[in-house]
């Protein structure tokens, strides 16, 4: 297995972080950013665009989690990209990361078809004028439950391009001041300003994305320790 941990990744001119089909994998408390990258033409054809951190999981499971991912070198710039092939019933857990500043989607999901995808307890500001999470292409579900998202682009929260699945969500914070939230809301998600202390850009300090006291994100989730 492989274990991608304690790393800081800046001003890269490729990709901050490839995991490509290998055996299942770990990757945590590591901090991207600042990484330029060209539009990525995959053997499949057609061009992902400009990227920071890929999975290409294939078929294999792996975490993602307690990671920084933040503030790219270009514009039109997606942080992570999560794709698989669907084989031996994979599972991708994307948990406890601070991802914002993307300037296009923060997270892509799918290219050919997408690996089951979860997606706990994130807190992720984009700053473009794409999606805060792109289904590209994936026929698979993703569950995205226990975020704080918001919105500062033109985008929506939630975009399908070309597949026909739309996430499982709930209990989320979902705040779109300039874009859309993109599907309609479930019952217990919360269309609000999550007021963040500070929403940094440049420099990482303790009080990143901290809450105010009377954030409407507090005691807002639901008890994942089936899952923790």
């Amino acid at each position: 297995d492989n274990i991608i941990r304690y790393n800081i990744g800046y001003a890269v001119h490729n990709y901050a972080l490839q995991v490509r089909r290998v055996k299942n994998f770990s990757a945590h408390h590591n901090e991207f950013y600042d990484a330029i990258h060209h539009d990525e033409i995959p053997p499949s054809g057609g061009t992902l665009g400009k990227l920071m951190v890929i999975l290409y999981a294939g078929q294999v499971s792996g975490d993602f989690y307690s990671n920084i991912i933040r503030d790219p070198g270009n514009p039109g710039t997606s942080l992570l990209w999560i794709s698989g092939s669907n084989v031996n019933n994979p599972q991708i857990n994307i948990y406890n990361n601070l991802i914002y500043g993307a300037t296009n989607s923060s997270i892509y999901i799918g290219y050919d078809q997408s690996t089951p995808v979860n997606i706990y307890n994130n807190s992720i500001y984009a700053n473009g004028a794409s999606s805060v999470i792109l289904n590209r292409a994936g026929v698979y579900p993703y569950r995205v439950v226990n975020n704080i998202f918001y919105q500062n682009g033109t985008g929506r929260i939630f975009e399908t391009l070309w597949g026909t699945t739309l996430p499982e969500h709930s209990y989320n914070v979902l705040y779109a001041p300039r874009g859309s939230i993109g599907i309609s809301s479930d019952s217990s998600e919360i269309n609000a300003d999550p007021q963040w202390q500070a929403i940094p850009s440049g420099v990482y300090t303790l009080a990143t994305m901290a809450l105010t006291s009377n954030s409407p994100a507090i005691n807002t989730g639901t008890n994942l320790s089936t899952f923790f």
